[in-house]
């Protein structure tokens, strides 16, 4: 599941996560609104940006959404949606990356020598509260800012993406599979 998952680049402005499912990517709304995705695959950088999207809708309401969706014809991923909502106490695995910069010895205003990478994280996620299109969870890893997009799966499957958290809790919210799909259904895709 985790090769399905990736990070905006190092070049790109805004951090973000994502995950390929079947021919598509989806991340968070909010991740690619202010400037574009830039995801890594296979050596190449591709730009996915806001205008390009087949699917984009950001309403925080307990029944809007918070998924920006892009065709992909050249990637395929085995991953499906799920379409159920996970129930409360249901057990879910997250994975997502988070952004390391490292400062060097003589980083200064003046030199950037710091060292920046992306670390996988991988953990647990347990439903505590369902609200129209959206869950909430306890994470066993405080997922940071920079997470968004980030999918969690049941059996497989994506069950959710990522729309935010608590700062430095391990509480986050997540955009239901089950509603994404419902959104692709009802625009065709």
């Amino acid at each position: 599941m985790k090769q399905f998952v990736f990070h905006n680049s190092l070049n790109s402005q805004h951090n973000g996560c994502g995950c390929l499912v079947d021919h598509l990517f989806i991340t968070a709304a909010h991740v690619v609104e202010q400037e574009p995705f830039l995801l890594v695959a296979n050596g190449e950088t591709i730009t996915l940006a806001k205008e390009d999207a087949v699917l984009y809708q950001y309403d925080k309401t307990p029944n809007g959404a918070d998924v920006a969706v892009f065709s992909m014809p050249t990637m395929h991923s085995p991953l499906e949606l799920d379409t159920a909502t996970p129930e409360v106490g249901t057990t879910l695995d997250s994975i997502s990356y988070e952004h390391i910069v490292e400062p060097q010895k003589g980083d200064t205003i003046f030199t950037k020598q710091s060292k920046e990478w992306f670390e996988l994280k991988e953990g647990k996620a347990t439903v505590t509260q369902v609200d129209g299109n959206f869950f909430l969870c306890d994470t066993s890893i405080i997922l940071k800012e920079g997470s968004s997009g980030s999918p969690v799966f049941r059996d497989g499957k994506v069950a959710g993406i990522l729309h935010g958290g608590r700062p430095g809790e391990p509480i986050c919210l997540f955009q239901s599979a089950q509603s994404i799909a419902r959104l692709l259904r009802q625009n065709g895709i």
